[in-house]
C-alpha cells in the first residue's frame, strides 16, 4: 500500500507574544497510507487539531518535512478537504448554494454546480431540504450538508475535526455510518479527530493516541470490521475498554 502522508520530525509552533512561542507539536514522525482510516484521540491541547491544520496545508510547520503522495506538501491542495466541528455553512445562502459553493469558486457554471449539488443532496438524503436556509435544518441535516459540500469536489483526503460532536447520539451514529459508507464507495483516506472512545474504535482502523507536545503515545491497530451492528458486540466493548486504559496511561 502506497503512502498518502509522511511526516518527518515535524514541529509546529504558535506565537504567544512577541518574545514567546508555544510548541503544539514536537518532532512528530507519522505515516498514513492511502485509503487508511485514522482516528486521533487524546486530551485537549495535545496537538490533534494542529496536526489536521498542517495536513490540510493551512499551516506550515516551523521545521521538519511533510510529504503528500510522495511530494513535498506545499500549501492547500484541492484533493484535501478539511471538515470542522462548525459546519461553516453560510446562513444567508440556501443549502443548495452552500453545497455548490466549492464548484462555483472553481469557476464551474452555476447551473452545472447546482445540478451537482442536487445530486449530492439526494445521496445524503437531504434533497427535501432544497430551498431552505441552514438555520432551518436540524443539526444532523446541517452536518449532512457540510459533508455533501466536502465530497462535492471528490477529495482524495478528508480531514475531520470533531465534526459530529455536537449531535445527539442517534444522529451522531447515523453520520458515522454515512462516513463509513462514503469510505467504502470512494476508498478515500480520512483522518478524524475525536474525544469519543467509541467513535475512535468504530471509525479508526489505526487509532493514534496523542499526548502533550503532539507526541504519539501509542498507535493502536484496530482489527474490528465496522458495520452498524458491531457497536453492540462484546469485541467492540472490549476494544473500547482497552483504548480507555491506554488513554488513562497516556494522561498519567
Amino acid at each position: 500500500m502506497s503512502n498518502c502522508f509522511v511526516l518527518e520530525d515535524v514541529r509546529v509552533e504558535y506565537e504567544l507574544d512577541k518574545k514567546n512561542t508555544f510548541a503544539a507539536i514536537e518532532k512528530l514522525n507519522l505515516t498514513i497510507a492511502k485509503g487508511e482510516r485514522v482516528a486521533l484521540i487524546g486530551a485537549s491541547g495535545c496537538g490533534k487539531s494542529s496536526l489536521l491544520k498542517i495536513l490540510s496545508g493551512l499551516k506550515a510547520p516551523q521545521s521538519g518535512k511533510i510529504y503528500y503522495n510522495d511530494e513535498p506538501l506545499k500549501g492547500v491542495q484541492k484533493s484535501i478537504v478539511l471538515m470542522r466541528q462548525n459546519t461553516c455553512l453560510l446562513p444567508w445562502k440556501k443549502v443548495e448554494k452552500n453545497i455548490a459553493l466549492p464548484l462555483i469558486l472553481q469557476k464551474c457554471p452555476k447551473k452545472e454546480a447546482l445540478a451537482e449539488a442536487k445530486a449530492m443532496m439526494e445521496k445524503m438524503n437531504i434533497a427535501k431540504e432544497w430551498g431552505k436556509y441552514p438555520l432551518q435544518l436540524s443539526g444532523g441535516q446541517q452536518q449532512r450538508a457540510a459533508l455533501a459540500r466536502a465530497l462535492l469536489v471528490e477529495p482524495q483526503v478528508l480531514l475531520l475535526d470533531e465534526p459530529f460532536s455536537a449531535l445527539d447520539a442517534f444522529n451522531r451514529e447515523a453520520m458515522q455510518d454515512l462516513l463509513c459508507d462514503v469510505w467504502q464507495k470512494r476508498a478515500l483516506t480520512y483522518v478524524l479527530v475525536t474525544h469519543s472512545i467509541e467513535e475512535a474504535v468504530y471509525l479508526g482502523e489505526k487509532i493514534i493516541v496523542m499526548t502533550n507536545g503532539g507526541k504519539i503515545y501509542q498507535t493502536v491497530k484496530n482489527e474490528l470490521n465496522f458495520n452498524e451492528n458491531c457497536r453492540t458486540g462484546d469485541e467492540f466493548y472490549a476494544a473500547c475498554r482497552r483504548l480507555r486504559k491506554t488513554l488513562e496511561e497516556a494522561q498519567a
